[in-house]
């Protein structure tokens, strides 16, 4: 009778242990439920501040708005784990997905791009010059242009009167397809991406990092510091587009700040001065060094600056020979004139002539480099391989005569569950639902942060007197 007394026991704890992990991670959910819906829906900063502590004085227990929005963030990182594959199946997810490029080689598409460069660099020219490619649609220095882009331009570096100027010198036209603001802060990063999506903005460039950042809490070694950024990252992830964020260099030249900024982004360039013996005498020299990518191989291009039209000219890739310099430009003359048509090498070096092997590798390093694409098929004798640029307008997986279907990656994470009401306690009307009254999401695992507090988070209804915001 004892034994089954224990056992009786140790099953009652053990389900009582189970009820309290269960209610715990009600509670998380919740709790991110709420903070999700007060981030993402409430655009004036100074009022989302005012939701967060609302929030934060009803769950009580010393539970900050710091803290809340710290875990919201903690729950943003279950995206970043996934189950471990077999090889197989990590092929059947990932093998057919192609990177697609709004410039090939340069501006990858869902993608952020961090610019980099000590002051007086050049940086902010470089860009003007990448963007108006992007707008007339032709290619800058041998990187093709897939189509026409619109452009949003964040300008909160320099004075508007000196965007114009520098605009108008490198020959932008009020005709284009471009738009400005100068006020912008990452606090209305959910205001920017409704009007991306309002005014069908391809491009977004964000000059600079420190200046839109300017009302962060933390400094630029803090980790915190780069959260924005991961934000513009889901940004250009869910709407497909790139955005370029021009950052300073420490005086050492390297990437100021919190090295978390670096890992935030997808693609990182570093622009410096060439002190090189071949550089122009009279410093206008450049190397851009692409430092990170995950769409490309990297690789440092020599540019120079033209100072009679403002304009930057690619002379190519550091330590390349100029004849293979040379037979790259023929062969993105030849595609280009020819989009949408798979090449293979012979077919290639009986168009344009030369030698089969120097095209080959030249074939090889320019779609290492994104410049082109390479039809995906298993190389080997008889099945050889086929090069191309896509025709505008067109998905890749149409491209070149490819009938297998693309398989797409899971889509952005979207928020449509049904609206939380978040009602201000001090205007009269109903305060907004309890916790309990919020739809549990589907991440079974709170983070260790809550582990002190959940047990203890009061779901009552705040008092008459808990409604009013008394400012000192």
């Amino acid at each position: 009778m004892s034994i089954i007394k224990e056992e009786s026991a140790c099953m009652t704890d053990l389900l009582a242990i189970t009820a309290e992990q269960d209610q715990d991670v009600l509670q998380y959910n919740r709790l991110v439920r709420a903070v999700r819906e007060i981030q993402l829906t409430v655009e004036d900063p100074g009022l989302r501040m005012v939701k967060m502590h609302y929030l934060s004085q009803r769950i009580g227990n010393k539970m900050t708005p710091a803290l809340l929005e710290t875990i919201y963030y903690q729950s943003l990182l279950k995206e970043e784990n996934e189950p471990g594959m077999t090889l197989a199946e990590f092929k059947t997810k990932y093998g057919q997905l192609v990177n697609e490029w709004h410039m090939n080689g340069l501006l990858p598409k869902g993608k952020v791009v961090l610019l980099y460069a000590k002051g007086g660099e050049g940086k902010t020219r470089i860009a003007y010059d990448l963007g108006l490619h992007l707008a007339t649609g032709k290619a800058w220095g041998g990187f093709p242009v897939n189509d026409k882009c619109k452009l949003l331009y964040v300008q909160t570096d320099e004075a508007p009167n000196d965007t114009i100027s520098v605009l108008e010198s490198r020959g932008y036209e009020d005709t284009m397809e471009i738009y400005l603001k100068s006020k912008w802060t990452v606090d209305h990063s959910e205001s920017l991406r409704e009007e991306i999506k309002r005014l069908g903005v391809q491009f977004v460039l964000i000059d600079s990092l420190s200046t839109v950042n300017k009302n962060s809490l933390f400094s630029e070694n803090d980790v915190e510091y780069a959260r924005p950024i991961l934000r513009l990252k889901d940004i250009a992830q869910e709407l497909g587009i790139t955005i370029l964020i021009i950052h300073h260099a420490n005086k050492a030249g390297e990437t100021r700040g919190s090295s978390a900024i670096f890992a935030s982004v997808s693609e990182v360039w570093k622009l410096e001065r060439d002190t090189s013996q071949e550089a122009p005498s009279d410093g206008t020299g450049r190397l851009l060094t692409i430092e990170k990518s995950r769409s490309r191989a990297p690789a440092t291009y020599k540019l120079q600056f033209c100072p009679e039209d403002k304009s930057w000219i690619c002379l190519g890739k550091q330590g390349e020979m100029g004849d293979t310099t040379v037979l790259k430009d023929r062969i993105l003359e030849f595609l280009e004139i020819h989009r949408g048509t798979a090449y293979e090498v012979e077919e290639l070096t009986h168009e344009i002539g030369g030698n089969s092997d120097s095209i080959r590798r030249a074939l090889f390093q320019l779609a290492e480099d994104g410049v082109i694409y390479k039809k995906e098929c298993i190389a080997r004798k008889g099945k050889p391989q086929r090069y191309f640029l896509p025709s505008y307008n067109k998905h890749i997986a149409t491209q070149a005569g490819n009938d297998d279907t693309q398989q797409k990656s899971d889509p952005p994470t979207t928020f449509s569950d049904p609206p939380l009401l978040l009602s201000d306690p001090t205007d009269g009307s109903e305060s907004f639902p309890p916790i309990a009254g919020i739809p549990a999401l589907s991440d079974p695992h709170p983070p260790k942060i809550l582990k002190m507090v959940l047990g203890k988070i009061s779901l009552k209804m705040p008092t008459p007197d808990q409604k009013r915001l008394q400012i000192i």
